[in-house]
């Protein structure tokens, strides 16, 4: 049986992959939905930060490094997207 803190690991490494998605839909289509992707990788980055506590094996400790990293860097994308973007508007 799975602990609740694998469940969050696993869950907020499915979810970095859609947070991404989100990303590349809103930067190639009209929709503007910047602020609300960037919200959603917080969330999923704090959930990341929860799931931590489940490293047992070589798997999780690489779904929590990568997820943490990729909502890292999707946050830092998102505030440049959504200052500059209102810079230049």
């Amino acid at each position: 049986m799975n602990s609740i803190k694998q469940r969050i690991n696993l869950w907020s490494f499915i979810l970095t992959f859609v947070c991404w998605g989100l990303f590349f839909l809103t930067a190639t289509t009209s929709l503007h939905i910047h602020s609300i992707v960037m919200i959603l990788a917080i969330i999923v980055f704090l959930a990341s930060f929860v799931g931590l506590g489940s490293m047992n094996n070589w798997k999780s400790i690489l779904r929590s490094i990568l997820s943490l990293l990729g909502c890292v860097l999707l946050i830092i994308i998102e505030i440049w997207v959504l200052f500059f973007g209102s810079l230049l508007a």
